[in-house]
């Protein structure tokens, strides 16, 4: 499954652009 892959995509790329606004 690709479920893997986009969950430490998905909290890699907007977690840290969620974190600084």
């Amino acid at each position: 499954m690709n479920i893997q892959k986009i969950t430490l995509l998905l909290p890699l790329d907007p977690d840290t652009q969620s974190n600084k606004e």
